[in-house]
């Protein structure tokens, strides 16, 4: 009785891959390559999801249209930049200006990139229902800062965000209402959108969300090798935990010696930021919404600053904390053990020793300074109790995106930092 208690439904030979029905947010679809209308890594998690099952990819217009807004905003600033040019040729050299192309012809060639791109991942793009949203809801949403509209940072900002993703949301509901058969899936790598799609999705289908496309085809790539849903749910809902548990020390990070590892190798890296993020001048952000870089430090001229001095000035406030993914299943062709990617992000609160020019009387600068690194590991799993045992870390990879943002109210709660460091120990 024990045993059957405690079984989870076994692998099925006549088991087939639902059918699903794709949605995405901007965020997983913008990429930085001027060349790529569309992420690249979306077009071929498309590609590879497709290889296991039908999947049907929908896109509210908004994503493409912000997707469009940014692109134009490259080639906008490119324009500029051949109009200075244009005319430096002609002070020089004598020759004639060429006939500059306008906003419009700029948006136009954009827009048939991006159709371009859809047609050829088949895409369909999906009208927002006008008509349909209730508008005056939607509007004491806004106000009241109900979700996916987010609330202030703090008391003193009078902002909000979430108009577009609202918009994105309410296409995608309005759509899947209609939906009779198969899955319904979306990925956005915002939280707050994500989770507020679980709450609100209304369809007589099943619904899943995940943070990206990786996560996505990671979780067809388990049913496939499963050929249970009942069994590939119960594995990845033990998979998170069996990595990474805090103070439990037979999961992954504690048992093999994870996190010791981690804080070795990079506690002294994040004790400071990185010399990219600190001396050397950057472009003007194309993409501010996807972006963790933060402008240069204020006050500061980047042409004229030492940045080997700069580097000096800034001390770790807190110790190294680590925070880690979802587990991502990886398909290997070792049937007897599950391979996994989980993505480990490295936090530090780091302070500025001296204030910036005219800022001697605000508190001190502080900063997040951060490092993701995929750790690759393995197990096997019971395939009656899907319980976990003999855990191998296989390899470590740093990623090369780290980032050094502003600590504000948001930030500091994401990573759990406190408001104010050294308050906490002095008030004990």
């Amino acid at each position: 009785m024990e045993r059957r208690r405690n079984s989870v439904n076994h692998m099925s030979d006549d088991f087939t891959m639902p059918e699903y029905t794709l949605y995405f947010d901007t965020n997983t679809a913008y990429s930085k390559k001027p060349s790529e209308p569309i992420s690249g890594k979306l077009v071929s998690a498309i590609a590879l999801a497709r290889k296991h099952t039908s999947v049907e990819v929908r896109v509210p217009e908004v994503v493409f249209e912000e997707l469009i807004h940014q692109q134009f905003k490259i080639a906008d600033a490119a324009l500029e930049n051949l109009r200075k040019n244009a005319r430096t040729l002609k002070d020089v050299c004598g020759h004639k200006e060429n006939a500059a192309l306008d906003s419009d012809d700029l948006i136009t060639g954009i827009r048939e990139q991006f159709e371009a791109a859809g047609r050829q991942s088949a895409i369909t793009i999906l009208a927002t229902p006008v008509a349909q949203i209730d508008w005056t809801a939607l509007i004491q949403d806004s106000c009241w800062r109900r979700p996916p509209f987010e609330k202030p940072k703090s008391e003193d900002d009078l902002a909000e965000k979430g108009f577009r993703d609202k918009i994105i949301l309410e296409t995608i509901l309005h759509d899947a209402k209609n939906l009779k058969t198969g899955v319904i899936a979306f990925i956005s790598g915002d939280n707050l959108h994500r989770t507020t799609f679980a709450k609100q999705i209304n369809a007589s289908c099943k619904a899943e969300a995940y943070s990206g496309f990786d996560e996505f085809v990671g979780h067809l790539d388990l049913l496939q090798k499963t050929k249970s849903n009942r069994f590939a749910k119960t594995v990845l809902s033990r998979a998170s935990a069996a990595f990474f548990t805090s103070g439990d020390p037979n999961c992954v990070a504690n048992s093999q010696g994870v996190l010791k590892y981690l804080n070795e190798t990079y506690c002294e890296e994040l004790s400071q930021p990185s010399i990219l993020q600190v001396g050397f001048p950057k472009f003007p952000q194309t993409a501010s919404n996807f972006s963790t870089f933060t402008p240069p430090l204020a006050g500061t001229n980047m042409y004229g600053t030492n940045w080997l001095d700069e580097l000096k000035l800034w001390t770790p406030v807190t110790s190294l904390s680590a925070h880690a993914s979802p587990p991502v299943f990886q398909p290997g062709l070792d049937n007897n053990r599950y391979h996994w990617r989980s993505t480990i992000t490295l936090v530090r609160l780091l302070r500025r020793n001296s204030p910036q020019s005219r800022q001697y009387y605000l508190p001190p600068e502080e900063r997040i300074r951060t490092k993701d690194v995929d750790v690759r590991w393995s197990c096997t799993v019971d395939p009656k109790t899907a319980t976990f045992t003999d855990y191998k870390v296989e390899a470590y990879e740093p990623q090369f995106h780290d980032s050094f943002v502003e600590a504000d109210w948001k930030t500091r709660s994401a990573y759990g930092l406190p408001l104010f460091p050294g308050l906490e120990e002095s008030e004990e």
